[in-house]
């Protein structure tokens, strides 16, 4: 498991880097995107998070947040066509603080409503 490996990693002083994750039209829901963020959390190397149509929901898109904030040199994070919502798109905002050197967000299609969309604009402001 990615857990037992990064905490292998730290104890044997190795880094495992992984920096691109890309897994569209895979179904992972939320159960698969809370497994990633859990795994992500552990490895603060990511530069690409792409989880396209997989249906994930406020619970996934929440642990895919939490992992933002542990990700300093996060790039390009692509959430397109989730079920995001409202709720879920203020998670990401309240991430984005952390992620200072993001260059691209890609939210399309995750019906996150105005709410979202100024919680997002509103924090994306001092990147």
């Amino acid at each position: 498991s990615s857990g037992i490996n990064a905490e292998y990693g730290k104890k044997e002083g190795k880094s495992l880097d992984l920096r691109t994750f890309i897994a569209g039209r895979n179904r992972l829901e939320n159960p698969g995107a809370k497994a990633l963020g859990a795994a992500f959390s552990l490895l603060g190397t990511r530069e690409q998070i792409e989880v396209i149509q997989n249906g994930i929901q406020f619970e996934g898109i929440k642990a895919l947040a939490d992992c933002v904030k542990h990700s300093p040199n996060l790039k390009i994070l692509n959430l397109n066509d989730n079920i995001m919502t409202p709720k879920g798109a203020i998670a990401i905002a309240e991430a984005l603080p952390s992620a200072t050197m993001l260059e691209t967000l890609n939210i399309g299609d995750c019906l996150v409503k105005s709410k979202g969309a100024l919680a997002i604009a509103e924090n994306i402001k001092g990147l």
